[in-house]
């Protein structure tokens, strides 16, 4: 392995990965950063959802930091477009490729 070669005792954690039961339905970690200005933490990812009747996007905007409200978004059986860069990182003993997402779309279910 890659990582193994350039002196790397990390753990490789991949990127996408099977649940046991879900093997059709492969899951990705996908990174969605965030950017600190003063004391307020704000996504750095442009999320956006698609519009059923006219297929328009409408970027929703977030005032802060706020898990939950990304997991309403989330539910399992969402279709997201997204796009993303790769960045290769090896930290605190695990490696990896990270998926950083710079805008996702959301679908109307």
């Amino acid at each position: 392995m890659l990582f193994l070669q350039c002196g790397s005792t990390s753990e490789w954690r991949p990127v996408v990965t099977r649940k046991n039961g879900y093997c059709n339905f492969p899951t990705i970690r996908l990174h969605i950063p965030t950017v600190v200005t003063g004391d307020t933490a704000k996504y750095a990812t442009e999320i956006c959802q698609k519009e059923a009747a006219s297929g328009a996007e409408q970027k929703l905007l977030f005032s802060k930091f706020n898990p939950a409200e990304l997991d309403a978004l989330f539910s399992p059986g969402t279709f997201v477009d997204a796009f993303f860069s790769l960045d290769p990182y090896d930290y605190q003993q695990n490696a990896g490729i990270r998926l950083v997402a710079k805008k996702l779309v959301i679908q109307p279910k």
